[in-house]
């Protein structure tokens, strides 16, 4: 599973190809590259200027509702990474 964090998306608003081709590769391996709300909420702008790049990537990306479980997982699955 591909976590995006905010560092992630703010790369993707700032052309980072890198991420933007982890994003693609976990699509066609059939799996969603995944974020929460809060994470948007942190880099959201709009969506205009900058972060055109993020708006076009963000409709390919599962956006969960954070609970205690799922930040105790993202926090491992950061922590390995």
């Amino acid at each position: 599973m591909l976590l995006l964090d905010a560092g992630a998306l703010i790369a993707v608003a700032r052309d980072d190809r890198d991420v933007v081709a982890l994003s693609k590769s976990e699509l066609r391996a059939g799996r969603t590259p995944r974020t929460h709300g809060g994470i948007v909420g942190q880099v959201w702008r709009g969506g205009s200027g900058r972060q055109a790049r993020l708006a076009r990537l963000l409709p390919g990306v599962e956006i969960v509702a954070l609970d205690a479980a799922l930040g105790r997982r993202s926090g491992l699955l950061l922590k390995s990474s």
